[in-house]
């Protein structure tokens, strides 16, 4: 996974998410996580096949990226991805800022 700033450049020290998606969306034991590096890039392993949306979040409670109806709200800021049984892919997205965030957990409360 590469992350990116709104600037373009690379985004780094936070969790990006692999978030199952369609049918699979609550499969709890499908989520998955990878630390951003200095260079942009995460790495997430054991992904079962299946289709996920890959979340960068910027200072983002990690319980918080298990609530569907939360995810649903910023999935346009996500990337999409199709796992095959092993693949490897490589997923391009954009941070999402902290504002964005709040402004999705308000409209939950």
């Amino acid at each position: 996974v590469s992350v990116q700033a709104a600037d373009g450049s690379a985004a780094s020290g936070m969790n990006v998410i692999l978030a199952p998606d369609g049918r699979l969306a609550l499969r709890s034991d499908l989520f998955r996580t990878g630390y951003v590096a200095p260079n942009g890039s995460a790495t997430i392993t054991g992904v079962a096949p299946g289709e996920y949306k890959v979340f960068a979040w910027a200072d983002m409670d990690q319980s918080l990226a298990r609530v569907p109806e939360f995810r649903k709200l910023l999935e346009d800021r996500a990337a999409s991805v199709t796992v095959g049984p092993n693949d490897n892919q490589t997923v391009q997205v954009q941070l999402i800022p902290a504002e964005l965030i709040n402004e999705a957990k308000s409209k939950l409360q």
